[in-house]
């Protein structure tokens, strides 16, 4: 999925849809050049996640109209989730190309236009999110691009920032979602190491179970003496361009499985208790974000993977 920013203000590019946001007491904003007719706004009121499609002519053929509700009530979750809505939308029509327009107007109501920006990115690019990785045909998206149009350079910094925060969103779900069997504490390691290779800033190294005994690990280490798995210990380092201005650590849970006891806990979403790496998971997509964000200090991940059988 290629995430692009364009300027509001410029002539449209061709495309198979054009999602514009409006509010409930105002006059629906459009884009020079889009002309909606009465019938399709007649009876849109652009409450919050309301919805409305139109026929369009020229080079983009259809409109989505999404509802923004009152303009006392527009948070940045509201527009993200409004953004979210317009994605979902274009790969439910199996579109190849979306746009999705914002007036310059809404964005000083959700922190300005680098803030919208981020946050229309964050919307769009995780709704798109489909877990298929153990799928023997997976149905690919067709929705190929989406372009984001908002005001000025602050708003194309934004989409930026939002785009690499919602990859690194969807990294950590990858990681989640993948069954017990195929993400291993060895799995886990092997995710982390290959965060280091995307960035020269990022550095891991991983303990094995004889480093962790020399260390006097044993709280980790009896945790896995119920598997045949081995425990690993992730220590992941970012370190930015200039002097750092302080120092941030992150810690997280890494259990890629736990059984609890099996004549302690119900078989019932026995299969859910992959998710307790989850915060394992987050940590390395923080590690994930920070390859492509220049951030001004020193941060240290540390997970402990193992799996509790």
């Amino acid at each position: 999925m290629k995430i692009i920013a364009k300027d509001s203000s410029a002539a449209l590019a061709p495309s198979d849809l054009i999602a514009v946001f409006g509010l409930a007491e105002s006059k629906l904003p459009l884009p020079t050049g889009v002309s909606i007719g009465k019938t399709p706004l007649k009876d849109f009121k652009a409450g919050f996640r309301d919805q409305r499609s139109a026929d369009l002519e020229g080079s983009i053929p259809r409109a989505l109209l999404v509802g923004l509700g009152k303009k006392s009530d527009l948070t940045p979750d509201r527009l993200r989730r409004a953004a979210a809505l317009a994605a979902k939308a274009a790969v439910a029509a199996g579109l190849g190309k979306a746009t999705l327009w914002l007036d310059p107007k809404l964005e000083d109501a959700v922190g300005g236009a680098e803030a919208a920006g981020v946050i229309m990115a964050e919307g769009a690019r995780m709704a798109t999110y489909s877990y298929d990785a153990q799928k023997s045909k997976p149905e690919a998206c067709k929705l190929k691009q989406i372009s984001l149009c908002g005001s000025g350079t602050a708003f194309r910094k934004g989409v930026a920032r939002g785009t690499a925060l919602a990859e690194a969103n969807l990294f950590a779900r990858d990681l989640q979602n993948a069954p017990g069997n195929h993400m291993r504490p060895k799995d886990l390691a092997a995710a982390a190491r290959k965060l280091a290779t995307r960035s020269a800033r990022i550095t891991c190294k991983v303990l094995d179970e004889a480093a962790m005994r020399k260390l006097g690990m044993g709280s980790l280490l009896a945790v896995s003496r119920g598997s045949s798995e081995p425990a690993h210990l992730i220590h992941l380092t970012y370190k930015p361009k200039s002097k750092a201005r302080a120092k941030i650590a992150f810690v997280g849970k890494g259990l890629t499985f736990d059984a609890g006891g099996i004549s302690l806990k119900p078989s019932a979403k026995m299969d859910e208790m992959k998710y307790d790496m989850s915060g394992g998971a987050a940590v390395l997509g923080a590690f994930h974000a920070l390859g492509d964000l220049d951030v001004p200090f020193e941060v240290h991940g540390v997970v402990a993977a193992s799996e509790n059988m």
